[in-house]
C-alpha cells in the first residue's frame, strides 16, 4: 500500500499543486503573488508541481497550424492541440480518422491532406457521441461516400438528442466489430466506462495502438470524478479490459502527452487507492 500511496500523493502533486508536506518549500509563502516565469522565485513550478519526467514527455505545437502532429508508428499519426487528441492512419487508399474534436476540426483536415496529399479522407471513428470530442465532424461533411462508424447506442442517442457539429453515423455496431480497410485492421468495441450510453474501444493490432477516451491523463491524477464517469464502478473495471489488449500506445483524449500502458498501470494503482482509502 505504501508504494500506492507513493504513486498517489505524485500524481495528484503533479495536477492540483497540493503537494504533501515532505514535497511543500518552506521557504516559498504561497500566498505569494505566483510568477509565470520558469526561473522566478515565486514561479508557478514551485506550487503547481510537475514531474520531469512528463514535461520532457510534453508534446510541442507547430506555430504553423496550431497542433502537434508526429508520426507513432508507420503511417498512424498522433494530433493534439495540448488539451483534446485526435488520431488518423493513412492506408493504401485513403485515410482513417480517429476522433475530431471541434477545438481543431478544421485544422486536423488541414494537416491530413498536407501529411497524405491527393488521398482520400474515407471514414470517421467516432469513440463516443459527446460534442467535446467530436463536434469537429462537419469539417468532412462534404466528402463523398464519406462513412461514420460508432456504437448503435452513440447513434441512437444522436438520433434523438442531435449535437451541433456531430455527423450522423452510416454505419453502426451491437458489441463489436473488427474492420479491415486497405489492409489496416481496426477493432472496436462497446465498452461502460464513460459516456451515458456506451463507449467505443479503438484497437489496431499491428500499430499496438489503443484508444479509449475520458479514462486516464497520462502522468496525472485523473480529472474530476474520474472523467466525469456517468458509472464510477464501470470506470473502476474498465483497467481489467484495457490491459487486456496488447498496447504500446494509448491514446485517452486529454492533454498533450500520448500514453502508454505504464500510464495506464500507474492510474489504475492510484484509482484503487484512492477507493481503498475512502473506505477506510
Amino acid at each position: 500500500m505504501n508504494s500506492l500511496i507513493t504513486v498517489s500523493a505524485i500524481a495528484v502533486a503533479a495536477i492540483t499543486g497540493f503537494a504533501p508536506a515532505s514535497m511543500a518549500r518552506p521557504d516559498h509563502n504561497p500566498a505569494n503573488t505566483i510568477s509565470l516565469e520558469v526561473d522566478h522565485p515565486d514561479s508557478f513550478r514551485h506550487f503547481a508541481c510537475e514531474l520531469p519526467e512528463m514535461r520532457a514527455r510534453a508534446a510541442g505545437i507547430n506555430p504553423n497550424f496550431g497542433l502537434h502532429v508526429s508520426e507513432i508508428e508507420p503511417g498512424l499519426f498522433f494530433v493534439t492541440d495540448l488539451v483534446y487528441q485526435s488520431a488518423f492512419i493513412v492506408t493504401d487508399d485513403g485515410v482513417v480518422v480517429l476522433d475530431a474534436p471541434p477545438s481543431f476540426g478544421q485544422n486536423l483536415r488541414t494537416v491530413i491532406e498536407m501529411t497524405a496529399p491527393d488521398m482520400s479522407i474515407t471514414h470517421l471513428i467516432m469513440s463516443h457521441g459527446h460534442r467535446d470530442h467530436n463536434g469537429g465532424g462537419y469539417n468532412f461533411g462534404d466528402i463523398d461516400g464519406f462513412e461514420v462508424v460508432t456504437a448503435a447506442k452513440v447513434a441512437k442517442t444522436l438520433k434523438d438528442f442531435p449535437l451541433e457539429g456531430i455527423l450522423a453515423p452510416t454505419q453502426v455496431f451491437d458489441a463489436a466489430l473488427d474492420m479491415t480497410i486497405d489492409g489496416v485492421k481496426i477493432e472496436l468495441k462497446a465498452a461502460k466506462f464513460h459516456a451515458e450510453d456506451t463507449d467505443v474501444t479503438i484497437f489496431l493490432p499491428k500499430e499496438k495502438f489503443l484508444m479509449a477516451i475520458d479514462t486516464i491523463t497520462p502522468g496525472e491524477a485523473p480529472f474530476m470524478n474520474f472523467g466525469t464517469t456517468s458509472d464510477i464502478n464501470a470506470y473502476f473495471g474498465i483497467f481489467e479490459i484495457l490491459l487486456a489488449y496488447d498496447f504500446d500506445h494509448f491514446l485517452s483524449g486529454h492533454v498533450s502527452v500520448l500514453g502508454n500502458r505504464q500510464d495506464v498501470i500507474i492510474t489504475r494503482d492510484y484509482v484503487f487507492d484512492v477507493r481503498v482509502q475512502s473506505l477506510g
